[in-house]
């Protein structure tokens, strides 16, 4: 038969974690290793079932603050339910449910360039599911997923829509680029700021933004894909004498792409099928 308990405050610390709150303030949870915690905590709810290994929380707070550092992740919200599991010392998180003011972000650095990817997600609610093979972020309501990279060059792009469905690698597991896709419908509106070293040093930056109503991007072909009634505006330039531009004014066609390089620096764009008007520099 399944053992399942209310926490006490003995079995907690028979489980290696630790929970403190004084009358009338905010407390804290966390594991023996420091690895998993939650701050700002002011009504709390904690069950446990020992044979697995697993704890299910429910906090609220004004707001909550929490982080696991081995899946690279940190969150804020006003209330915070979902499933740990132990490993070793430490929990790290199979689902949680976030709401109310949400902040997400998921950090990975990249050996290669000594650089880091961030992904930023705000949201009224936001739910992640870490797996084996892959961990799940889904919102049923706006959002905006920021992407920001460092390296060689700066990059950072805002996704915004009614709705979205990421998919990234899993986040117990270190990656270079843990971002694999992005689903958003609904209006969308995608911003770029970028600014890309070529080998002598030169900069090519990209700052645009393009409006449309179905948005998908996927790390395996590493395009940023923007179709329906599609508008774009802002500049590209170039390096060169002065900085050539490229591209500054506005456009407006079915389909938007946008290039990724394999150091998630914006590598070129496209519009195809439309009007534009612009001026190219020479």
């Amino acid at each position: 038969m399944k053992t399942r308990s209310i926490l006490s405050f003995a079995a907690v610390a028979v489980l290696a974690v630790a929970f403190a709150q004084s009358a009338g303030q905010a407390g804290s949870f966390k594991d023996r290793a420091g690895k998993f915690g939650v701050n700002g905590i002011l009504s709390p709810s904690v069950e446990s079932d020992p044979r697995k290994g697993t704890l299910h929380f429910d906090f609220a707070g004004k707001p909550l603050t929490g982080f696991s550092k081995d899946q690279g992740l940190q969150f804020r919200a006003l209330r915070a339910e979902g499933d740990l599991l132990k490993v070793a010392s430490a929990y790290n998180v199979q689902a949680v449910t976030l709401t109310g003011d949400v902040w997400l972000k998921v950090t990975q650095s990249d050996a290669r360039t000594k650089g880091s990817n961030e992904v930023e997600a705000k949201s009224a609610q936001l739910t992640v599911v870490d797996g084996a093979e892959q961990a799940k972020v889904t919102s049923p309501g706006a959002i905006t997923v920021t992407s920001i990279g460092s390296g060689q060059g700066t990059r950072r792009i805002d996704l915004k829509g009614p709705n979205a469905t990421m998919t990234l690698d899993p986040l117990t597991q270190k990656s270079d680029d843990p971002l694999r896709t992005v689903l958003m419908t609904g209006g969308v509106t995608v911003v770029v700021d970028s600014v890309a070293v070529d080998k002598d040093g030169k900069e090519n930056k990209v700052s645009l933004t393009a409006t449309g109503s179905r948005l998908t991007y996927d790390r395996a072909t590493r395009e940023v894909v923007l179709s329906g009634d599609v508008k774009v505006s802002g500049t590209n330039t170039s390096p060169g004498d002065g900085q050539d531009i490229v591209f500054s004014g506005t456009l407006s066609g079915k389909e938007f792409r946008l290039k990724i390089d394999k150091n998630n620096e914006v590598a070129g764009w496209s519009l195809g099928q439309g009007k534009a008007g612009f001026r190219e520099g020479g």
